[in-house]
């Protein structure tokens, strides 16, 4: 499969926050998926969790979501999934929405949308604001799709509803 190139530079509140040269994403024309199509920067907006949220059980704040990932182009074109399921133990279990929070997050990133979509996992250990990503802070989580097949992703909230997403194969 040929391989398109793109140069993608992201400032946001004053910040670079990418500046380098990224494949472009899969396309589901069922050809096997290796790790450095995984490279590359992608999005998903507050309105792509619809009505997903946390819930208490327990004297534990939980919540499990599941949204499309898309690419930076417009129209936006889904090039895969993001899911999380995140724990905290807030000071406040009924007003915990501006209090800081260490989070558990464990997230889970498909590229592809089909069953030969590479699919990576890592866990993470995050302060936030009421268990939501701040505006202009990174958020990084190591991720695991098998042997030798490590990645890094940075989530960063850039405002305006917009999530930023840069996953980067880390080599051995």
């Amino acid at each position: 499969m040929a391989q398109v190139s793109s140069t993608k530079t992201v400032l946001a509140l004053g910040k670079l926050i990418v500046d380098r040269v990224f494949p472009a994403a899969p396309t589901n024309d069922n050809t096997e998926h290796d790790l450095t199509v995984i490279d590359g920067t992608y999005s998903y907006i507050s309105d792509d969790f619809k009505h997903q949220g946390y819930v208490v059980k327990k004297g534990i704040l939980f919540g499990v979501w599941m949204i499309p990932l898309y690419d930076n182009e417009s129209p936006r074109k889904q090039v895969g999934y993001i899911s999380w399921m995140i724990s905290a133990i807030p000071e406040d279990l009924n007003n915990y929405g501006n209090e800081k929070i260490s989070c558990h997050d464990h997230l889970t990133i498909s590229i592809g949308t089909d069953d030969k979509a590479h699919t990576c996992h890592g866990s993470a250990l995050n302060t936030q604001t009421g268990g939501y990503y701040d505006e202009g802070k990174e958020f990084k989580f190591s991720l695991s799709g098998g042997p030798g097949e490590d990645a890094i992703v940075t989530i960063t909230n850039v405002g305006n509803d917009k999530r930023e997403v840069v996953v980067k194969r880390v080599g051995h």
